[in-house]
């Protein structure tokens, strides 16, 4: 789910006698696959350099954070395991909930009126450190929550509600890379400011970038489009990276040069440096203001707007001085640009339009800044809030893909979502650390891994040591690159996860899955991904009471118990009891399944003996309703279960009507008593 979906010819089938070959193990033993993995690993960076620079730009960090993600995941996933072929690394599903973290942060700190007078720019630049330590927190909770078993909680989030936040996700991506394609900085930050600020610089575009980002746009979609073999051999992505910047470059001849890390700083100093007259007038309001509230008789209402312009004039001068290291960041940049340079700097809408990478590439690096967040207890709010969107959307969106990933593996391997969801901590941990930002497994990295032939987590390794050469020895070359070609990357990237395809899988499963899922995708892009994803579960829940209320009535069960037992009872155990005759296993159902009672589900399935030969599931005439989600979740697990050699009953099943032609439609029984119908798979 992250990323984008798969490709649909099956990797599995580009395997070498993958399904007979012994199952190759992540630690020092997967290294007898060395070559495998360090083929595979080559062309893996080649889809991750872009991808990770890109996703860094949408999340307002600079390019190299991006890369410094994927490094520290290669360096350590190797050891820390959980699944065997997925790739991990920044993700385009956390970007937005990043750019809006380093916001939320930036003004809960200096607070909302300083912060209305600074710029999207100054604003990220405040937050970046701070939005690392809600990394980092995030990362230690994510181990706490693995060691504890608790991954199978992110079954309770309904498959709409996800799928409408990833679709909100995407056009969130989509839009963020508008700036890069005009060539102009964007005031607004949020989804439909920026589309309302779209007729504004209609007129400033820059014609170079704009055509560069819609034609390496139109590329993507017709190389996925096309059959030809060999261009499997690497993603779209990979070729339109290459092609589309030796194209631009040669035509347009877009500008590379730009101001320095530094220079940019300075340059925003200055903007802000106060003249000793400025800084005398400010003490001296200061001044009078005191003397104003100590003599004069105010009301209430009087002395409180005082007070508040007063706190302000604190605050302004206290972020208008600068110290010595600044000024002389100042006179240094001033003495190293011309004065045509300078006009150039104010003239230029858009500072810069290739990616930039400085000779030192770690410097302008940001730690994270825990002093800043025990100084000022006023964030910690804001704080905890960043740090659970980012757990609930990292552990969902992690879990999903090694969901999806596990398919795909040619050697048919199970991940752990526990030990995934562990090492996933771990690396965010470690990332944060040394100012990178989120990781988790990619589905676009993933297959490519799979297709290049890749078998362990080493993958990951060689693929982080071919980012390395790549940052170290090819950066002249890298800054060549035009944003715009990022920026289509991330447009194709957003449309996967948005796109006809998934309306059309949505709606197919149900009308209540597009409810549901439309619902959460307009909410998130009006407010956030927390409050989206709230708002699809409640309308879920509700959803699936009516549904259980009229599968009551239907089937004969006048049952009029209130809403809160209502509620209190969605969350309550289904099974009832279970039987282990030699090797039969049956498992009793007496309660509808759905999203809310899942980890029960979850739970008893996994509690299966390993002697079992044949499993039966009986569903009562009180499991009249089976959603979507939970029905996906069980045939995944009877899947695996048949996988096994496990013969797989489901006793009362037929009774079942879907309300869709979908095989994992949702389903509400309709007859009084059940027929005599076993269905096995």
């Amino acid at each position: 789910m992250n990323d984008t979906q798969p490709d649909q010819n099956h990797p599995s089938q580009l395997a070498d006698d993958s399904t007979t070959a012994e199952k190759p193990t992540n630690g020092l033993k997967g290294l007898k696959h060395w070559m495998y993995d360090l083929r595979s690993g080559f062309m893996v960076a080649m889809v991750s350099l872009p991808f990770s620079m890109g996703i860094a730009i949408t999340s307002g960090a600079p390019p190299i954070t991006g890369v410094i993600s994927a490094v520290i995941a290669g360096f350590l996933l190797p050891f820390l395991g959980g699944s065997y072929v997925t790739i991990s690394g920044p993700a385009a599903g956390l970007a937005p909930a990043l750019f809006s973290g380093m916001i939320a942060l930036a003004t809960a700190e200096v607070g909302k009126e300083v912060a209305a007078g600074k710029t999207t720019q100054e604003l990220l630049q405040i937050g970046y450190p701070l939005v690392l330590v809600a990394i980092s927190i995030a990362g230690v909770l994510q181990i706490v929550l693995a060691r504890f078993k608790v991954a199978r909680l992110s079954a309770m989030f309904p498959a709409a509600a996800i799928e409408g936040m990833l679709a909100a996700i995407g056009l969130i991506i989509m839009v963020k890379q508008l700036p890069l394609l005009f060539g102009v900085d964007f005031e607004a930050h949020h989804f439909w400011g920026m589309i309302i600020e779209i007729p504004e610089h209609l007129n400033e575009i820059y014609v170079p970038a704009m055509v560069t980002g819609v034609g390496c746009t139109v590329a993507l979609f017709i190389l996925n489009a096309l059959p030809f073999k060999f261009l499997k051999v690497m993603p779209p992505p990979v070729w339109v990276f290459i092609a589309g910047s030796l194209i631009s470059q040669t035509i347009f001849h877009i500008p590379s040069e730009q101001f320095t890390h530094e220079q940019r700083e300075a340059r925003e100093l200055m903007k802000r440096q106060l003249t000793s007259e400025h800084q005398a007038l400010v003490v001296r309001l200061d001044n009078e203001l005191k003397a104003d509230l100590g003599t004069q008789e105010l009301t209430p209402e009087e002395r409180s707007a005082i007070g508040s312009l007063h706190a302000q004039l604190e605050t302004e001068l206290r972020n208008s001085e600068l110290s010595s290291e600044q000024l002389a960041a100042i006179v240094k940049m001033t003495t190293e640009l011309t004065p045509e340079q300078i006009e150039e700097y104010e003239e230029r809408p858009h500072l810069g339009y290739c990616i930039n990478i400085p000779e030192n590439p770690l410097r302008g690096i940001q730690l994270p800044r825990y002093d800043r967040i025990i100084k000022y207890p006023h964030t910690w709010i804001a704080l905890a809030y960043v740090v659970f969107v980012l757990l609930l959307i990292d552990a969902t969106e992690s879990l999903a893909t090694i969901v999806a990933v596990d398919k795909l593996d040619p050697f048919k391997r199970r991940s752990d979502p526990d030990g995934t969801l562990q090492a996933m901590g771990g690396c965010n941990l470690a990332s944060s650390v040394v100012g990178g930002l989120t990781i988790i497994p990619g589905i676009v990295k993933s297959t490519t891994n799979i297709i290049g032939g890749g078998r362990t987590l080493w993958a990951n390794f060689f693929n982080a040591i071919m980012l390395l050469v790549f940052m170290f020895l090819a950066r002249p070359l890298i800054n060549q690159v035009p944003l715009a070609v990022l920026a289509s990357i991330l447009i194709y990237v957003g449309w996967k996860l948005c796109g006809p395809r998934v309306w059309r899988k949505t709606s197919a499963i149900g009308v209540e899955q597009l409810a549901v899922f439309l619902i959460t995708m307009i909410v998130t892009v009006s407010s956030d991904l927390l409050i989206g994803i709230g708002v699809g579960v409640l309308v879920k829940l509700l959803m699936d009471l009516s549904l259980i209320g009229l599968a009551n009535r239907l089937g004969g069960q006048k049952r009029n118990i209130g809403i809160w037992r209502s509620i209190r009872a969605a969350f309550a155990n289904p099974v009832t009891r279970t039987e282990f005759d030699r090797t039969v296993y049956d498992l009793h159902f007496e309660a509808p399944l759905h999203c809310f009672n899942l980890t029960h589900v979850i739970r008893e399935l996994q509690k299966v003996p390993d002697e079992t030969e044949v499993l039966r599931l009986h569903f009562s005439l009180l499991a009249n309703v089976v959603d979507h989600t939970a029905a996906e979740t069980v045939f995944h697990y009877l899947e695996d279960y048949k996988l096994s050699g496990v013969t797989v009953e489901l006793i009362g099943w037929e009774r079942l009507t879907p309300l869709s032609e979908h095989e994992q439609a949702i389903r509400i029984g309709l007859a009084q008593r059940p027929q005599s119908t076993v269905g096995a798979i």
